[in-house]
């Protein structure tokens, strides 16, 4: 993969005219391969008020990503010590887990029949056993392994049981497992406050102030910031420094084994390009048509995502505050800009 120069002012242009169009505020796009970053691009301010230009080192509201980044991860790293079997039913790992027939496997691969979503955060929080309790209870939606169905709560569930396997707070664990090893030194939960200028903002509330450096999911924030499913605050040049480590095999940080496990379709759910944490390459796919068949990626509610091609040998980040000032502004520009963007870059490299 070649580094054109210029590449680097047409992708610039390409993020201002999406942010003229109000796609998003701002944004960071950081593209690479095995062999590092080839360049980072950012462009735009934290809000439309433009006070504060958005830079390279600031940290997003990863959302969703935190599924892949922070709990499947975890997951890969446990599984790949043999600390994690697959096929294990979650019933028989946590006892107080309602629903039989689900196996860490289905949590993974959204097939687990457990629903979309919950509101938990409509009712007062409670103490965190009874946090957990609710959590746990959840009635499935559907029988285990024959639907896919994107589940916020089957992260949530798999973000408890990996706590229980390790005897560690989730946050801890993916300090532990993910961050320190990768050297992802400012992938965190719950910023402190002396990083809150970093966090770009997200949505705002009744009152007008947008969210900063408090997580946007309000399921997360129900459970004071930490989350198998959202809650993961991250720069650029953090999540680069996973990719890279997956498209060289896993290097030293995850079982070769176990990454070609978790990054292929799971099958439970026949036709579903859903793989073990992480989604493949389907229909609408959000990183645009030029993927090559083994890619595989994720998305952020906020407006971030990252794409992993090892076809290809490159990876996509793009991290954006698409729900600023409101999410409903994400809903008509945002999607096709990010499928824009991804293929975009795709052709640049495929002609530099």
């Amino acid at each position: 993969m070649k580094r054109n120069v210029e590449i680097e002012p047409a992708w610039r242009d390409m993020l201002r005219q999406a942010i003229a169009e109000q796609a998003f505020p701002g944004a960071v796009l950081c593209v690479g391969s095995g062999k590092g970053v080839l360049a980072t691009v950012v462009a735009g301010w934290h809000t439309y008020e433009r006070q504060r230009e958005t830079r390279a080192a600031d940290l997003f509201d990863l959302a969703s990503l935190t599924k892949v980044v922070g709990t499947t991860t975890a997951a890969m790293r446990l599984h790949g010590r043999g600390q994690l079997d697959l096929a294990a039913p979650v019933a028989e790992l946590m006892p107080d887990f309602a629903a039989p027939g689900v196996t860490v496997a289905h949590l993974l691969a959204h097939a687990s029949g457990l629903p979309a979503y919950v509101p938990f955060h409509r009712e007062p929080a409670g103490s965190p056993a009874e946090q957990r309790a609710r959590v746990l209870a959840t009635p499935l939606a559907t029988l285990p392994g024959q639907q896919t169905l994107y589940s916020d709560i089957g992260m949530m569930v798999l973000g408890y049981l990996l706590a229980d396997v390790t005897g560690l707070a989730l946050d801890k664990l993916v300090q532990a497992e993910v961050c320190a090893p990768l050297g992802m030194a400012e992938t965190r939960f719950c910023p402190s406050a002396d990083l809150f200028t970093r966090c770009v903002p997200t949505e705002c509330g009744a009152d007008g102030i947008p969210r900063q450096g408090a997580v946007h999911d309000e399921n997360a924030a129900w459970l004071g910031g930490v989350a198998g499913h959202a809650g993961l605050f991250a720069p650029a040049a953090d999540l680069a420094r996973l990719a890279v480590c997956l498209l060289r095999g896993g290097e030293s940080v995850f079982v070769p084994d176990t990454l070609a496990r978790f990054n292929r379709p799971a099958e439970i759910v026949p036709g579903s390009s859903r793989c073990l944490g992480w989604d493949g390459v389907g229909e609408n796919c959000s990183g645009g048509r030029l993927l090559g068949p083994h890619a595989y990626g994720h998305t952020g509610f906020t407006g971030t995502s990252l794409w992993i091609d090892p076809d290809q040998d490159r990876f996509v980040i793009l991290l954006t505050n698409a729900v600023h000032p409101q999410r409903q502004d994400k809903a008509s520009r945002f999607f096709p800009w990010r499928r824009r963007i991804h293929e975009t870059v795709c052709q640049s490299l495929d002609i530099s």
